[in-house]
């Protein structure tokens, strides 16, 4: 099920952008790899990308093309560390938001490789083998879904005002 990893792993990075679109923003500017007056569509358009491609990957849909767009992003993940790395950038590539600051170091690099590495065992995966069965695909995507959903609303829940949660209390006049 490396269709399930790879779901979560995109989820989270989609969901932690959401939550702080900032710390995105300015990890995309300092990697200068955008034009500047891309990075605001770009910053608002990949964590919703990552989210919606981390269904597909759980659907079981067009499993071929997905598996092989999944190593396609991989692969490019590992381009914009590269990139970093070899310009010497003092920024993390805010994959995953400030839940994981790191910076971009061979032991990143290596990981990206590792995801490449998996990325191909499961396109190879999907290519030579039957599916997984309807039943299990309907758990894991009914699964997801509320996962999703929760984790979601938890991020709303953080950026909206608070008077809009919990209702302005307005002193009585007399």
């Amino acid at each position: 099920m490396l269709s399930v990893y790879f779901a979560a792993l995109l989820m989270a990075a989609g969901f932690t952008k959401l939550d702080n679109p900032g710390y995105f923003s300015a990890a995309l500017r300092a990697i200068r790899l955008l034009p500047p007056w891309s990075v605001p569509l770009a910053s608002a358009v990949i964590p919703w990308a990552e989210i919606l491609f981390a269904f597909l990957l759980i659907s079981g849909l067009f499993q071929i093309v997905v598996a092989t767009v999944n190593l396609a992003l991989f692969i490019f993940f590992l381009m914009i560390k590269l990139t970093a790395l070899r310009h010497k950038l003092p920024t993390g590539c805010g994959c995953f938001g400030l839940s994981l600051r790191q910076q971009i170091d061979p032991a990143t690099i290596t990981v990206s490789l590792v995801f490449i590495v998996l990325a191909t065992m499961y396109l190879w995966l999907v290519s030579w083998t039957t599916p997984v069965s309807i039943i299990v695909r309907l758990i894991a995507l009914l699964s997801f879904l509320v996962f999703s959903g929760a984790i979601l609303l938890r991020v709303i829940h953080r950026h909206l005002p608070k008077s809009l949660l919990y209702g302005e209390v307005q002193p009585i006049h007399k």
